[in-house]
């Protein structure tokens, strides 16, 4: 599976209700804790792939898979930044590199 296969299969899964009450939950603070764990969780699964590979989707993961699951009374909690920011802190940890 490539990387954008992967972005498509989370993006995918996020339609569920299960997954929508884990990550997208309707209290502010809940829904950052989820956002959170997303961004964790995603970025653990980039681990496999390439630098380039990463860098070439990563600016578009922002707006597919929090924004796009935002459009209530609640919000996106995080921003673009803070959410790459744990992305990559988390490729950091599954990967044990510093390159990312």
């Amino acid at each position: 599976m490539n990387v954008e296969e992967y972005m498509q299969k989370i993006r995918s899964s996020l339609r569920t209700v299960g997954a929508r009450q884990l990550y997208f939950p309707m209290n502010k603070n809940e829904r950052r804790e989820g956002i959170m764990r997303l961004a964790r969780e995603f970025g653990y699964g980039l681990s496999p792939y390439s630098e380039k590979e990463i860098g070439d989707i990563i600016s578009s993961t922002y707006g597919l898979l929090v924004v796009s699951n935002c459009f209530d009374s609640i919000g996106p909690q995080i921003d673009n930044a803070t959410w790459i920011k744990t992305i990559r802190g988390s490729l950091r940890n599954a990967s044990g590199k510093d390159d990312f």
